[in-house]
């Protein structure tokens, strides 16, 4: 599954970086929220190998980063761990099912970057 996505959730985000040219984005990330909505339940083991790619994009996200900027950003925070995560990722599907996967990943990863302390991360 292929497709050309937006990599920024252009109506709900801006992003200043080379992430927010168009990229092609391949996987799980190419699926649109309907479709992992389905899949998830139909078997909600599913969300395993959804997440771990979604675990793999954010690492993408967050080693391009520019210098300076998400340092501290952890991506497992205890106060915000994955079973939140993953509830979060569902959430955000179930409310904009024509958006791609990928777009949820990436809502999470401002989710996480707000939950970081000011003085922990660069903007």
């Amino acid at each position: 599954m292929r497709r050309r996505v937006f990599a920024g959730v252009a109506t709900v985000f801006t992003f200043t970086s080379a992430l927010a040219e168009r990229a092609e984005i391949v996987g799980y990330g190419a699926t649109t929220c309907a479709q992992f909505l389905r899949d998830y339940h139909s078997d909600p083991l599913y969300e395993r190998g959804y997440f771990a790619w979604a675990q793999g994009y954010m690492s993408a996200i967050l080693m391009t980063r520019p210098p300076g900027t998400d340092e501290r950003l952890r991506l497992t925070p205890a106060e915000f761990p994955v079973p939140s995560q993953l509830r979060f990722v569902r959430e955000f599907c179930a409310q904009h099912e024509e958006s791609e996967y990928a777009d949820a990943v990436l809502a999470l990863y401002y989710r996480l970057r707000s939950a970081t302390p000011k003085s922990d991360t660069s903007r």
